[in-house]
């Protein structure tokens, strides 16, 4: 019976690890993760197909001691198996290495900085996993020693009844399934952010951005409002024959008394170039007055009700210029509609 069992593991597990190309041997084992003390993360893992935990194909881990385990049922196929391991770098020091993680969330570190591998060595190794290996190669040099002195203890013996069981008279089919992990492709759209060059429109261009709780919307011009749920917090009149109302910077040269507004808005003024980019996340207003080039970025928290406004000033002369800016708003903490 248990050989019987053990050749039904291997043969499922060959089966899936056929189909990725890599060596067979699954079981609980360390994995390609640490904690903060830059340890090795372990865990159960199982066989796909015969497993009874769902989520099993999501993760790949293989481990040289599982077949070292398997020698006394399959020492072909084992040493087959191990002599792959070899090949594949998971031989140290003090013999196979714990695993080899091919979990691709794991071993992928794109974002990271790192390359991109088809696999993670853990290396690492633990005794009783060393134990267990050892005891199995003793097992197929010797006779099955240590499975016959279990067998001989009279508690045992008493219940090895229980181990036995009955050949089924029906023939189960087995059915193959396909577990291999499908990669989904997205279609993406594709959002191509709005440019204008200079101030002057046919139409009216906004942009509103929105975290569902805080909301604000920018002009063209630089005018707009911000509310949160229904009360705004700073004065907004909507007059298309004004539109100069909102929240604004002053940016004044104390070296010439030279002053400008970090958008065209209040002082009408769009300077010697004057660019607007409105994307999904946030607004971007770019301009040049002399010397000195303003940009200005505008964007919605994502998690708080805070609106953020970057004022980036950049000196692309060669004397030095003292700037000086003043932020100006109408706070009101009314309703909208008032």
């Amino acid at each position: 019976l248990l050989q019987m069992t053990y050749n039904s593991v291997i043969k499922a597990q060959k089966n899936f690890t056929k189909t990725k190309e890599i060596p067979w041997g699954i079981s609980e084992s360390a994995y390609y993760q640490f904690d903060v003390a830059d340890n090795y993360q372990y865990k159960a893992f199982g066989v796909p197909g015969i497993g009874l935990k769902r989520g099993l194909e999501d993760e790949l881990v293989i481990s040289p001691y599982s077949t070292l385990m398997s020698l006394p049922y399959s020492k072909d196929r084992g040493i087959s198996n191990l002599r792959e391991l070899e090949k594949k770098g998971a031989y140290g020091r003090y013999g196979f290495i714990e695993a080899i993680d091919y979990t691709p969330n794991r071993v992928s570190k794109m974002d990271s900085g790192e390359d991109s591998n088809d696999s993670k060595d853990v290396r690492c190794y633990m005794v009783h996993h060393l134990g267990m290996s050892l005891m199995g190669l003793d097992n197929i040099l010797n006779n099955n020693v240590f499975q016959e002195r279990f067998h001989r203890i009279p508690e045992v013996k008493a219940t090895e009844l229980l181990l036995k069981e009955k050949i089924p008279e029906k023939i189960t089919f087995e059915h193959e399934q396909d577990l291999t992990i499908k990669k989904e492709i997205l279609e993406r759209e594709n959002f191509v952010p709005r440019i204008y060059e200079g101030i002057k429109r046919e139409n009216p261009e906004v942009l509103l951005l929105s975290n569902g709780s805080y909301s604000t919307m920018l002009t063209l011009s630089g005018s707009g409002y911000g509310k949160k749920d229904g009360m705004t917090v700073y004065r907004w009149k909507g007059d298309n024959t004004s539109d100069s109302s909102g929240m604004f910077f002053y940016i004044k040269n104390l070296n010439s008394n030279d002053y400008w507004s970090a958008t065209y808005e209040p002082c009408k003024y769009g300077g010697e170039d004057y660019n607007v980019e409105f994307t999904l996340d946030k607004g971007i207003y770019s301009r040049k007055d002399g010397s000195i080039k303003t940009t200005m970025e505008v964007v919605v928290s994502p998690e708080d009700d805070v609106e953020v406004r970057k004022i980036t000033l950049k000196n692309t002369g060669d004397k030095g210029r003292s700037l000086e800016v003043t932020s100006y708003m109408e706070v009101t903490l009314q309703s909208f509609e008032g």
